[in-house]
This record gives structure tokens, C-alpha cells and sequence, in this order.
């Protein structure tokens, strides 16, 4: 075989020692007349690999000193943090365009998850994955934070603190680790919640709702609070119009609850849940207390995962962009690696209406207590 044709097989023998650990940061690193004897070929094919090596970030060259092996070069590792990547549906189109990204660039993913109920117990894993991060070298990490249940937040100043302490640039993904306005000093990728949920709240105004209640048992998950910001919004702008807003802190499933709310004076004819399991489980509910949906009451969700279309009717949700929240987190890290003495950046992605039939209303809700035609 021509020496010519031999460079790609130095570059990609050269790249994977690189990854391996084989030549670290800032040592030198072979010369052309080395390598050129190692690999019995000419220096001018040794050069043509090299320079592959010099574009991609692996190594780098400096005039009278010889070649080194850059930072990012000998850390080409990601860290990826989420607290169920198993369980997530949402995180599966994220996890994939991370590991498809990661291959063309030249990364690794290390995964890192914690399992156990017991709040002491995760704390204890949180703390393992952050020194399992810094173990294995990586360059930045990804990171969905803890919601606040089973010691969350102390998880994510566990792990934020001491990958900060190590200069580990991160990225968070979906939320921020500190309930709104507060912001962290991290890059956000995520989507506008706020205007998502103003959005999803004037479409149930738009499809004749009146007295509009916005469901969450949560109280301190960021991005859903977020969402119902985008709630209160509309408020602010449609309340002088006659519809009337109402937050619903209960579970989706208590059945007493929506039995007595349905039948009430006040009862709401549109509920925006805080995702789409709320919703699904919402339609459970009011099945069994004889609810219509849409003709009673109009019903939405939020992340417009697999279940979404699976319930009956199919809900009106806003469709999480997964694969493009995966390629701005992961350029925006690369970014961060590069320059992390950048301002924190929050990039909130418009995610789209996803209008469906639990929101187009067939009739005018029943009035209660209404007579039977004969």
C-alpha cells in the first residue's frame, strides 16, 4: 500500500493512544522523524495525519518547542448526569443525539445515575459520581439536576460544588439546579417554559374556556414552575376579560377531590397539567367520576412524550424538542471547554403547540343541574 493512502491509519492509530491515555496534556509528543521511523513511512504521510490531529484539537504545535498534546485532547470524555436515563422518556432522543454528537467529535460518554429511595443513600451517590467524573477526566459535564424530592437539592450542590472546585466546566440540561428567578453560574439548555406555558394557557382560551385551573402537586421543581409562570401571564392579560385562574395543588388522582371540584359552583371547564403523566392520570380520574373530556372540560399536558397519544381522547400537549435540546447542550459545552471564562448562557428553545383532541370541544360544557329536553 502507497504511503499516501497509509495517513488515515496513523491518524486513527495516533487518535485512539491519544484517548487512552497513552500521551498526556501538555508532555511532548512524538516528532514526525519518530513516528515517520515508528510506522516505516514517509515524514510527509506522518504530517498529513498529524495535521487531522492539530484541526481536531488533539495535539498542538508551537514553533521551536515541538508538538503537544492539547487539554481537550487527552480529556476527550463527557459526563452525562440524570437521574434516570432508564426511566426518562424524555431523555432517550436526548441521550441518542449525545452519543451520535460525541462520536463525530471525537468524545466518549461516561454515564453517571443514581438508583436508591433513600434520600441519605443518593446523597451518597451523588457524591460518588462527581468523584467518578473527576477520576475518569472528563473535560465537561451534563447535567439534568435533582428535583428537590429524596435530599435533591443537596445533591446538586453536592455534585455542582465539587465539579466546580475541580474547574469542570457544566452544562445543565431541562432545569436549573435553584428554583426561578434564581440562576445558577451554569449554562442552561432548556426549553422556554415560560412562554410555553402562556401558550398552552391562551389555547384553552382561544378553544372557549373560561375558567381555566393550572395542575401540579409540585412545589419546587424549576422548570415546572416555570411553566406555571408562563400561567400567570396569561392571567395578568386575560383576567380584565372575564376568565378566571385557578392553581390546583392536589394530586392528579385524588378522586374525592375532582368529585367535589367538578360538582362545585367554581367548577373549571380547562385544566393545563404540569406534563402529560399528570394529564393521563387526570383522565383517569375524571373518567371515573362520569367527566367528559373535552365536552366538560378541556385538558392539556406538557412534554409530549409516547403517552400523549396513547390516551383517549390524545392530548393537547407542547412537544419537547429532545434532539435539539441534545445538540445545544452538547456545542454549547464544547464552548464552554473551550472558553470557560464565558458569562453563563441560558438558551431557552421555543418548543412547539401540539394541538389534539383533548382540547377541540365538541359541545358547550353541560351546565349543572340542566333539564332533559323531552
Amino acid at each position: 500500500m502507497k504511503d499516501s493512502a497509509n495517513y488515515k491509519k496513523v491518524y486513527e492509530t495516533l487518535k485512539k493512544e491519544i484517548l487512552c491515555g497513552k500521551y498526556s496534556a501538555g508532555n511532548a509528543f512524538p516528532s514526525s522523524t519518530a513516528l515517520s521511523r515508528r510506522f516505516g513511512i514517509a515524514r510527509f504521510t506522518i504530517r498529513q495525519a498529524l495535521d487531522i490531529l492539530v484541526k481536531e484539537g488533539f495535539i498542538r504545535s508551537h514553533r521551536g518547542k515541538g508538538t503537544f498534546v492539547s487539554v481537550l485532547g487527552a480529556q476527550r470524555k463527557i459526563g452525562l448526569i440524570v437521574p434516570g436515563i432508564v426511566v426518562s422518556e424524555f431523555f432517550r432522543p436526548v441521550v441518542t443525539t449525545l452519543i451520535r454528537l460525541a462520536q463525530e467529535n471525537n468524545y466518549t460518554i461516561f454515564f453517571g445515575e443514581t438508583y436508591s429511595n433513600d434520600p441519605a443513600q443518593r446523597v451518597s451517590e451523588a457524591r460518588e459520581l462527581a468523584a467518578k467524573m473527576i477520576h475518569n477526566h472528563v473535560a465537561g459535564v451534563l447535567y439534568q439536576p435533582f428535583e428537590a424530592a429524596l435530599n435533591g437539592s443537596e445533591m446538586n450542590q453536592r455534585i455542582l460544588s465539587v465539579l466546580d472546585a475541580k474547574k469542570i466546566p457544566v452544562v445543565l440540561l431541562d432545569r436549573d439546579a435553584v428554583m426561578p428567578p434564581e440562576r445558577t453560574a451554569h449554562d442552561l439548555v432548556a426549553i422556554n417554559n415560560v412562554d410555553a406555558g402562556e401558550r398552552l394557557t391562551r389555547h384553552m382560551v382561544a378553544a372557549g374556556a373560561k375558567k381555566i385551573c393550572f395542575l401540579t402537586k409540585y412545589t419546587d421543581v424549576p422548570n415546572i414552575e416555570s411553566r406555571l409562570r408562563g400561567f400567570f401571564c396569561a392571567k395578568a392579560a386575560l383576567e380584565r376579560k372575564g376568565v378566571q385562574f385557578e392553581v390546583l395543588r392536589v394530586a392528579a388522582d385524588d378522586v374525592s377531590f375532582f368529585r367535589r371540584k367538578m360538582r362545585g359552583r367554581m367548577r373549571p371547564d380547562a385544566i393545563v397539567c404540569d406534563s402529560d403523566t399528570t394529564a393521563a392520570i387526570l383522565l383517569q380520574t375524571l373518567n371515573k367520576i362520569g367527566g367528559s373530556v373535552p365536552d366538560d372540560v378541556l385538558v392539556s399536558g406538557f412534554d409530549d412524550v409516547g403517552i400523549a397519544k396513547l390516551t383517549m381522547p390524545q392530548l393537547t400537549t407542547i412537544h419537547q424538542p429532545c434532539a435539539e435540546i441534545g445538540e445545544q447542550a452538547f456545542r454549547r459545552l464544547l464552548g464552554r471547554i473551550a472558553n470557560p471564562r464565558q458569562a453563563p448562557m441560558e438558551i431557552l428553545l421555543r418548543a412547539p403547540l401540539v394541538a389534539r383532541e383533548s382540547t377541540a370541544r365538541r359541545s358547550e360544557p353541560k351546565k349543572r343541574g340542566a333539564k332533559k329536553r323531552k
